[in-house]
């Protein structure tokens, strides 16, 4: 339960720092998929709010991608080859 706290506790700190010296940047919300609106929000947390969301006992982050995607990067990795990969509306693309 720890791990999963400590997590969501650096994944909030990081949004919101991000969302504070960046708001106009989209380039985060398609990283993290939250929204802009959500991304809003946690620009007006404060720590006391965010280690409230942090200690739910839910997992607030999800991977994104399938097991053919994991296996694609895995094997690209594997191969030492230098894809950069865009991971958008649960497609996997090579760019």
């Amino acid at each position: 339960m720890k791990d999963i706290i400590s997590v969501n506790r650096q994944f909030f700190i990081l949004a919101r720092e991000r969302a504070r010296n960046k708001p106009a940047d989209v380039s985060f919300d398609v990283v993290t998929g939250l929204s802009a609106s959500a991304l809003n929000r946690i620009a007006q947390l404060d720590m006391e709010e965010i280690e409230v969301l942090a200690q739910s006992e839910i997992g607030l982050l999800t991977l994104r991608i399938s097991e053919k995607q994991i296996d694609t990067i895995l094997s690209d990795m594997r191969e030492k080859k230098r894809t950069a990969y865009l991971v958008a509306s649960s497609q996997l693309q090579k760019s």
